[in-house]
């Protein structure tokens, strides 16, 4: 179509200079109107134009660049529609009047054209064209029309395959669709038609529950159920759709604090987050204020965003993701392998788990297992969880079990449903609720790679059994021919604590729990040697779960003779502490057996003199080092062993035992000389005298029996009266002496400590250096320790055990202090001292615990002792007019989170607590742990309260930041309230200030 319009000033864009918006309708217009006069109708169509993601381009490229690519746009319409009236709607849509004959080659023709030139199939040129009734073709306005060309330009949007449609009425019907669901979208929510359904997510190595996915259904008054595929896309193209994800967190927030205050299982769920969401608000504060508001545990919600939201804007989702998971919430990739870029977004993103895409189980053939099979072993390589969705039968179910795919969702487990319906369900399919601690453990298990040809095999154990929960086929191929045919009897036999082996493998089992390392054990089956290997991955209160590795060593039938003698030999070495093989050619100690716990069988180790003398040090008696030094020399061994005539070299020395007692072991030491580099042969078991019954009276008779007589030995000690014995002898005492020494100047400034002074406050010497006690804030009553001083420097009086409280490491101590002058001839020139902890004493300690003056768990003042604390502060300001500030900290889901993970990690987690504590000046507060949970108590003084706001702000940040405990997932906010002596006067009316303060707070 020939423009018969000439343009009018202001009518063209800027950028592209084709028609503005405005200008191009009211041109459509009158060319309808035009067609209505000559009865052409129907010969032109409207044809609308987006260019995909062409935010994600200006992103990548810039602005500038972003503009030139509109242009070249512009030109390319230009070339392949000379004729007709085209303009640049806006930032990437364009739209065009084109002859209706051969309009789908041209469309097709500009969108290959435009979609080459960009090169990045995320970003692409769609079409949508709207062929108007030839019969009644003025029945549109160019309006409504290119309304019509849009939707069917929008319907392709997500359809790779595709880059033009045209308008259908049953695209008319889902404008209708749209439109109720924009005009009723906000009511929905305000009525509660947005239901929250739940579908259930399965472990596969154990088949219990452990989480669900929550999903948005609309149950409308009118329209009935409307599917997420109705109104999710509406949502997110009108930018609405943060209200609705905003609104499902915080249905999950509610039902996960229901779930908790009834005592139900707690699992957790996950949530789907919009790449259009972190354009309208911060979805990681919308989650975190659920959190607070709720009171929970921020690992309960799993956070989703699909593969397809990466890619439009990649670099912005990463920043987002980064931020979720230090805050410690785990995040998820949905739709795993939808995309082109799947594996290219891995090296980009940081994923905790992968939801690999159900279109790869609805198509389940032999390339799809492949497919999914890759990426079971890629996530493995790289620590990141999987999760197959759309499971509907059993064998699509035991695939993913087969290679290792960690949990599973779909209908084979439940559709989504309310959440009263799924705990009806679970409890008919028998599927019970994984614990938090189970959670961890199955977590690391799941990492392990079973897709390999290694025999290899997952376990669980507990205090009363151990299961085998997985077998590969390399492992299940070990059994063929022993006496374990599968699976089903490897786990009965273990069950059976009446078999001959129960006994051996459950210590076996047990010492690889306690070391957390690979541990190996030999037995035999039905004739047949097996090696087994177990190394513990995670160990929890309730479970510890590990790794199985088995091998058929059994020798071929011409060894017969050499294996009797080796079951033998196998059986004589069960005397032995240790049996060690030691290489000469290559300096190597090959470990053979052993009960030393810091070593096991196969360790290579140097054997140099820095190993025997780490030994001798750990493990021989003080008085038998020497003497064990010289003979473990393997020169000296050797000189030994050839004058015995036997090539051995043995000697006895005392060891100490795992309970800390000494026991006489022998150690025999045997020349191979027919070995090539002549090795050594390290034997170690109880001396003789050891095992004797009878041992009282046989030893004297053995001594004896060689003519040994007692006889005693005197030493004489020179002693030297030189000024450099003085010195050494002076400064052993300040490095080794157990006194806690100090000097100062007349001024009262210290100019040296002893170690013990230092380490007793966790100093260094130039933390003191040129301080007075004034400058480290230490006593809580400064005045009768500066009096004392100044008696001592001006008078010459000598203070012998004075009583005085002393704060130390942030706990108030009872001390006796003593100290004297120091003369430079007949002039004093400063004085000395040192003081005794009054409450050192073990006794003391345990009455303190007791009468709660201590706290057992943290060595920090218990309640009493900090109001003991208190009051002694309360008194110095009545006195002395010097105020302080008392500071009440509670962490309110401490509790919680030692009852979900269990009490072995209560101390762990008051450590950690304290560790952030103690970022303020620990020489200048009182601090205690004031019950047996969160809360502490800290009187604080020489700080202002602008610093103490500081301190406070930063202390809450870092309690916030703890969100692993010993690897369990935790979420720890922090409560604070401050009073100073100053507003109330006296110490019960500050307690009566902190609590209101702290209980007007909200988290």
């Amino acid at each position: 179509m020939k423009s018969k319009y000439s343009r009018a000033p202001g009518e063209t864009e800027n950028i592209t200079g084709l028609l503005g918006g405005t200008a191009f309708y009211k041109r459509v217009n009158e060319h309808i109107q035009m067609e209505k006069i000559d009865g052409t109708g129907g010969l032109y169509c409207p044809v609308y134009f987006n260019l995909t993601n062409f935010k994600l381009y200006n992103s990548n490229y810039g602005i500038e660049q972003g503009d030139e690519l509109l242009r070249k746009v512009a030109d390319v319409l230009r070339a392949h529609f000379p004729y007709s009236i085209i303009a640049h709607l806006n930032a990437d849509n364009f739209a065009l009047v084109a002859p209706r004959d051969g309009v789908i080659e041209q469309v097709e023709a500009v969108c290959r054209e435009v979609d080459e030139m960009i090169d990045n199939f995320s970003i692409t040129l769609k079409a949508g064209v709207f062929f108007r009734d030839p019969d009644n073709p003025s029945e549109y306005t160019a309006n409504s029309a290119f309304d019509m060309a849009k939707i069917a330009c929008d319907s392709i949007k997500g359809d790779a395959s595709r880059s033009w449609a045209t308008y259908t009425e049953t695209m008319g019907k889902n404008l209708a669709a749209r439109a109720y669901v924009l005009e009723n979208f906000d009511r929905a929510l305000r009525n509660g038609y947005i239901k929250i359904f739940y579908q259930p997510v399965v472990r596969t190595l154990t088949g219990k529950l452990c989480g669900m996915e929550a999903l948005a259904r609309w149950e409308d008054p009118e329209r009935g159920r409307l599917t997420p595929d109705m109104f999710v896309p509406v949502l997110e193209d009108a930018k609405l759709i943060y209200k609705l994800d905003s609104y499902v967190v915080e249905q999950v927030g509610k039902r996960l604090r229901t779930m908790e205050d009834s005592g139900m299982p707690v699992l957790p769920i996950s949530v789907n987050l919009s790449s259009a969401d972190f354009d309208q608000v911060d979805p990681l504060d919308v989650v975190e204020r659920v959190v607070r508001k709720y009171r929970l545990l921020g690992s309960y919600i799993r956070i989703e965003i699909t593969e397809s939201a990466l890619v439009k804007d990649g670099k912005k989702l990463q920043r987002e993701i980064d931020r979720f998971r230090k805050a410690g919430y785990q995040c998820w990739m949905d739709d795993f392998g939808s995309g082109y870029s799947s594996f290219n977004v891995l090296q980009n993103f940081h994923f905790d788990e992968l939801k690999i895409d159900m279109a790869f189980l609805r198509n389940f053939n032999d390339q799809s297992r492949k497919i999914i099979k890759s990426i079971v072993l890629m996530a493995k390589s790289l620590g990141v969880h999987t999760l197959a969705e759309g499971a509907e039968t059993q064998e699509q179910v035991d695939f993913l079990r087969s290679v290792g795919c960690e949990k599973i969702q779909g209908y084979f487990y439940g559709r989504p449903m309310k959440y009263d319906d799924l705990r009806v369900h679970c409890r008919d399919k028998n599927l019970r609720e994984e614990t938090r601690q189970e959670e961890f453990a199955y977590d690391k298990l799941g990492l392990i790679n079973v897709l390999t040809g290694a025999p290899v095999a997952l376990c669980a154990v507990n205090d009363k059994s151990m299961r085998i929960l997985y077998e590969n086929d390399a492992y299940k191929k070990v059994f063929e021919g022993v006496s374990v045919s599968d699976l089903r009897q490897a786990n009965a036999n273990l069950a059976a604590d009446d078999l001959p082996m129960h006994k051996k493998f459950r210590t076996f089992v047990d010492k690889a729990v306690d070391s957390m390392k690979k541990e190996s054990m030999t037995y035999v089956d039905n004739g047949k040697y097996l090696r087994v290997n177990m190394e513990i991955v995670a160990r929890t209160n309730q479970i510890s779960v590990g790794r199985l590795a088995l091998y058929n060593i059994t020798f071929d039938d011409k060894f017969k003779e050499t294996k009797r003698y080796d079951e033998i030999f196998r059986n004589a070495i069960l005397f032995y502490d240790g049996i060690y093989y030691v290489h000469m050619d290559t300096g190597v100690l090959e470990v053979l057996e052993t009960i030393n716990p810091l070593l096991k069988a196969g360790d290579r180790i140097p054997y140099a003199r820095q190993l025997i003398a780490r030994y001798a040090a750990r493990f021989i008696h003080r008085d038998d080092q020497e003497r064990f030094m010289q003979y473990a020399d393997a020169k000296r061994l050797y000189e030994i062993a050839k004058a015995s005539k036997r090539s051995e070299a043995n000697n006895v020395f005392r060891v100490k035992q795992k309970d800390g007692n000494y026991r006489w072991k022998e150690f025999d030491a045997i020349v191979l000389y027919k070995s090539q580099s002549k090795d050594l042969l390290l034997c170690l078991r109880d001396a003789t005298m050891e095992r004797l019954r009878e041992r009282e009276e046989k030893v004297p008779e053995f001594f004896e029996s060689f003519g040994y007589v007692p006889r005693n030995e005197t030493r004489d000690y020179n002693q030297q009266n030189s000024q450099i014995f003085i010195n050494n002898a002076l400064q052993s005492f300040l490095d080794f002496s157990g006194i806690k020494f100090f000097w100062k100047d007349k001024n009262r400034r210290f100019k040296g400590a002893s170690n013990a002074f230092l380490n007793y406050y966790g100093l260094k010497l130039e933390d003191i250096l040129g301080k007075t006690d004034e400058d480290m804030g230490w006593h809580i009553n400064e005045g009768p320790y500066k009096d004392d001083e100044w008696a001592v420097l001006r008078h010459g009086r000598v203070k012998r055990h004075v009583i005085g409280h002393c704060i130390v490491k942030g706990v108030p101590h009872t001390i006796a202090a003593s100290k004297f002058p120091i003369y430079d001839g007949n002039e004093i020139v400063g004085l000395a001292g040192y003081f005794n902890d009054v409450d050192k004493g073990l006794w003391r300690q345990e009455q303190q615990v007791k009468i709660g003056l201590t706290d057992p768990d943290t060595g920090l003042f218990g309640f009493r002792g900090m109001m003991m604390t208190g009051l002694q502060y309360a008194d110095n300001y009545r006195l002395h007019g010097e105020d302080f500030c008392a500071i009440m900290l509670d962490v309110p889901d401490f509790d919680a989170t030692v009852r979900m993970y269990g009490p072995q990690i209560r101390k762990k987690l008051l450590k950690r607590i304290q560790k952030a504590l103690d970022t303020f000046d620990v020489q200048k507060r009182a601090l205690g742990h004031i019950g047996e949970g969160g809360n502490f108590l800290c009187f604080v003084k020489r700080q202002d309260a602008k610093s103490i706001h500081k301190y406070l702000i930063q202390l809450a940040k870092n309690i916030h930041e703890i969100t692993k405990i010993d690897g369990y997932d935790c979420t720890l906010y922090l409560r604070y309230s401050t009073a100073w002596c100053s507003e109330s006067k006296n110490l019960d009316g500050m307690l009566h200030l902190l609590m209101e303060r702290l209980n007007d707070q909200k988290l």
